[in-house]
């Protein structure tokens, strides 16, 4: 997700134009989400879901890292070095990750901290993955709240910035 943003430092610094490439990074993503499935069948998940709760879940999770790739792909314009991107990008994926239901229940925590929990929008996904692998049902509405309304946001922003910095 990171080199989205790299590859527009790169090559926006050297003064060319940005390709996107969208069907590379979607593979690149979906690869990673394999590997990460595949060790979890290999240490004893088994997913409720089914085959297609399976591949739904991988899917869901492939689209949230594009769209949260328009994020880093907004930092790549913005900032003047490659290595920035990758510093900035790491502190948002730290904190998605971590203020996140991934690795425990929101409800055990304080108050506060459940509110800032649920307003992440990895919870949300994390949550509807979880739902489509073991057999639940997952909130539509949620899952294209949280991942059209990423690429809403970070798409044309991205465009902007770039128009702006193109301009100067």
């Amino acid at each position: 997700m990171v080199d989205a943003g790299k590859k527009a430092v790169k090559t926006y610094s050297g003064g060319m134009h940005r390709r996107l490439d969208i069907a590379a990074s979607i593979v690149k993503y979906a690869i990673a989400v394999v590997g990460v499935v595949l060790i979890g069948l290999a240490i004893g998940f088994l997913p409720e879901g089914g085959v297609i709760g399976l591949v739904l879940g991988m899917f869901l999770v492939t689209m949230y890292a594009f769209s949260l790739s328009w994020v880093f792909a907004a930092i790549g314009v913005v900032v003047k070095r490659p290595e920035s991107v990758s510093q900035n990008s790491m502190l948002i994926l730290y904190i998605s990750i971590f203020a996140s239901n991934i690795f425990t229940d929101a409800s055990t925590m304080p108050n506060w901290l459940q509110t800032i929990i649920r307003s992440n929008p990895t919870t949300h996904i994390v949550t509807e993955t979880r739902y489509l692998m073991q057999g639940g049902e997952p909130s539509l509405i949620t899952i294209v709240f949280v991942l059209v309304g990423m690429i809403a946001v970070f798409a044309p922003l991205t465009f902007v910035l770039y128009s702006r910095k193109d301009k100067r």
